[in-house]
């Protein structure tokens, strides 16, 4: 069982890493935010989803460009309604530092939209 009473710490790219693709990056989110918050049933003190930084120049990019990396292509989120990568694009998409950083904003401007109501 889940501790009660505790704060409690989500790595939310590992959250994103498990799930699959929806058919829209709104479902897409509901489903992301729900995943991290079902644990209000176990009545933490608090809860936080903490998502990394994929910035220029990161020790974790300079290690993949050294490995050597597939073309991957890029993809602006311009909306909930958009359809999402799906299948062998998924992952493609997530080995992406542009299109995480996107997604990354994407949901945290969805959450403060009428749309949703979770956050």
């Amino acid at each position: 069982d889940p501790p009660k009473g505790k704060h409690w710490i989500f790595d939310g790219m590992a959250v994103i890493r498990a799930m699959k693709p929806k058919p829209n990056w709104g479902n897409f989110t509901d489903s992301f935010i729900k995943a991290c918050t079902s644990a209000r049933e176990s009545n933490p003190t608090s809860m936080a989803i903490i998502m990394d930084t994929y910035d220029e120049g990161r020790v974790k990019e300079m290690t993949q460009k050294r490995r050597g990396k597939s073309a991957t292509r890029k993809i602006v989120i311009s909306g909930p309604d958009q359809g999402m990568p799906q299948l062998r694009d998924w992952p493609s998409f997530l080995s992406d530092n542009e299109n995480k950083t996107g997604l990354i904003k994407f949901i945290a401007d969805y959450c403060k939209t009428e749309k949703f109501e979770t956050c």
